[in-house]
């Protein structure tokens, strides 16, 4: 597979967990929040607010891998840079699988969670991207390091 292709699939890929993101944040966390009769209103305002401000980071996440594309294009993927960017990026999405978990703690004891097995998981393949993001991160550093050590050598 070429350069221009992986580039493509990861921008696809990139577009379609964006518009996930999306439906997932204005269609089925108000519609379902919104819709349950057992909460009264400030539960509501408060469990939606919850999820839609933990959403920002992870959209901020996709737009630092739609950034990294372009290096991939310039053939700068395997840089010091890109490899912090994702070591950070790994930190934040394991912050926000954190504080989603901690969060439904929360409103489980307090009562007022009603989306508790699907967040738990959300908040658990959170962990586990961010794993494989540093792991992701360590091999890029390695690369960039290869890749400086064969150009000093040609």
């Amino acid at each position: 597979m070429n350069k221009e292709k992986v580039v493509l699939f990861t921008r696809l890929s990139i577009i379609g967990i964006l518009l996930c993101g999306i439906a997932i944040c204005f269609y089925f966390f108000p519609t379902y929040i919104l819709s349950d009769i057992s909460l009264n209103r400030n539960e509501k305002i408060i469990l939606l607010t919850f999820y839609e401000l933990l959403s920002l980071p992870c959209f901020y996440l996709l737009v630092t891998f739609w950034t990294i594309t372009f290096k991939m294009i310039d053939d700068n993927q395997f840089s010091d840079n890109v490899a912090k960017t994702v070591k950070k990026d790994a930190l934040i999405l394991l912050s926000c699988s954190l504080i989603l978990f901690l969060g439904n703690i929360i409103f489980s004891i307090i009562n007022i969670n009603i989306l508790t097995l699907f967040n738990i998981i959300l908040s658990i393949i959170g962990f586990f991207l961010s794993v494989l993001l540093a792991i992701g991160s360590y091999y890029i550093k390695k690369a960039a390091f290869l890749k400086e050590e064969t150009d000093g050598l040609i």
